[in-house]
Formats: C-alpha cells, structure tokens, sequence
C-alpha cells in the first residue's frame, strides 16, 4: 500500500461547446491540453478523484511535466478517475490525437484507456516503469462534437498525463493506424493485420513488458500477451 502524501490540485471544469482555447498551436482544438491553467479547466472530471490533481515542481514520483510547467498525475485506488472533453469537429473529417504518458514508478493493478470517438486504446495492468511516450491515435469525426476521454487506475503509484492536442488530418496520411512515438522512430499496429510484438508494431516500452494488453482500433479489438 503506497502513502500519496501529494498536494492536489483539482478543479471540476466543463467545457463550453464552441470554445476553443488556442494551447500549442492555431490548429490544437483541445482546451488546455497541457494543464498549465494549474488545474482540470476546460476538462469534466469524474470517477475517484482522491488521488487526481495538476502538479508543478512538486509532483509524485519526482516526475517532471512533459510541457510547459505542469502536468496532470492520476493515482485512483481499487476504482477508476475520467478526464474528459467534447472536440469541435466537421463529420467525416479525419483527426488526430497525440498525447504523453508517463508512469515512472509503474506497478499493478493498474488501468489506462483513451477513447477518441469510436477509436479505442486501453493498457491493463501495464507493469513496467517508463519516461514520456508519445500516442498518436487517429479517427474519422461522426458529429460536431467529438468525446475525448481518459481513464485512470494505479493502485501502487500513478500515471502522469501532458501536452494533449487534437489536430484536423489522418498522421502521415494513414487514418487507420494508432500509433506510438518515441525518440526518431515510429511504431505502426495496423488495426487488423498486425498480431507480433515489433519495433513496427509497439513502442518499446510496451514491448519489453510482458503485461496482458488489449485495445481496440476502429472498431476491432484483440488482446494477448507481448511477447
């Protein structure tokens, strides 16, 4: 049993729809992707949020912010905490999503799921320590209004979330694929044709871990066992 003897900072915030607060660039429809109002606005947060906050220079696990000068942490215990958002969108147009994740100090039982639209990608009980990563997760708008949703678990420790921005376009031109990137290389999972744990398929960090994995993609789900 872990003591999370953190300062939080936690603000129950909805996003207004229409609004559009400019974070990193012209393009980026997410409001406050980088947390650096110092807490949740722009952002409904749900769930168990005893162990929820924005941090700065003072956050668990000594984890630094990814971008500018805060950083979202999420530690909930035996239950999950949400952050979500409504993204303007055009239907039919594509858009990506590109967010960091953390978990420094990683431990099980633990939770992460993303769902952009009808686009899912979830990591259970993911047992491995590991720095920033970058995701990249594109989908297909069906409205004006597109949910972007984060779930949390991490009984041991916590997960740390930075820098989201949703951007209109598919990556690289290839609608279909989620995506992670670390360092100068990108990983692919194709949604239905990739089954093995490769540089090509998974980041690194999730392949030299041996955690039961699922996600869904498009639609499509599979789960099994790095390997």
């Amino acid at each position: 049993m872990k003591t999370k003897l953190v300062r939080l900072s936690l603000a129950l915030a909805v996003l207004a729809f229409g609004t559009v607060m400019l974070a990193h660039a012209d393009s980026n429809l997410v409001t406050n992707g980088s947390f650096e109002t110092g807490d949740f606005t722009g952002w409904t947060v749900s769930g168990d949020t005893g162990f929820v906050g924005v941090c700065s220079n003072d956050c668990p696990d000594g984890q630094l912010p990814e971008d500018g000068n805060f950083t979202a942490f999420f530690g909930p215990v035996g239950d999950t905490a949400t952050i979500s958002q409504m993204i303007p969108t055009t239907p039919g147009q594509n858009y990506t999503l590109s967010f960091y994740l953390a978990a420094p100090d990683n431990g099980t039982p633990n939770y992460f799921s993303v769902t952009f639209g009808n686009t899912i990608f979830s990591l259970t009980n993911f047992g491995a320590s590991f720095g920033w990563q970058q995701f990249l997760i594109t989908t297909q708008a069906t409205s004006s209004q597109t949910p972007l949703t984060f779930t949390f678990r991490n009984d041991p420790s916590f997960w740390f979330l930075d820098n989201v921005t949703v951007t209109q376009g598919s990556h690289a031109g290839q609608p279909d694929y989620t995506r992670a990137q670390h360092a100068d290389h990108v990983w692919q999972r194709p949604a239905r044709n990739r089954r093995s744990c490769t540089p090509q398929v998974w980041p690194v960090a999730i392949c030299q871990l041996r955690p039961a994995f699922a996600t869904r993609v498009g639609g499509f789900e599979r789960s099994g066992r790095a390997s």
